[in-house]
């Protein structure tokens, strides 16, 4: 599925597309960074909110993005345009930096 949504968002930003110039791509990934962030502070508040500390240290799963909703949903609200690109382009870059602290905070031990 991240292969299928990468190649809309690769053809989105070719001449032509709705996300050309390069410049265009920053907003969406701007944006993805910031709705890391946002979903990561609710989670946390959420958490200190009541007597749930010990679930504290999945807060970097609480940034992940589902492709396949964000997709279905994308096609039913905005169809094929620059809205559901930049939807596309909001959800690869904020799974990959969620993906990115959870690799962090449980890398691999190999024994």
């Amino acid at each position: 599925m991240l292969a299928f949504l990468a190649q809309e968002v690769l053809e989105a930003t070719l001449p032509g597309g709705t996300l050309h110039p390069r410049r265009r791509v920053m907003l969406p990934v701007v944006a993805g960074i910031g709705g890391v962030l946002g979903s990561i502070a609710v989670y946390a508040a959420w958490i200190f909110s009541g007597d749930l500390r010990s679930l504290l240290p999945g807060w970097a799963i609480a940034s992940a993005v589902d492709f396949g909703l964000s997709y279905l949903v994308g096609m039913i609200v905005f169809g094929r345009g620059a809205a559901f690109n930049f939807l596309l382009l909001l959800t690869i870059a904020s799974d990959v930096i969620g993906l990115v602290f959870v690799s962090y905070q449980y890398p691999t031990t190999s024994t």
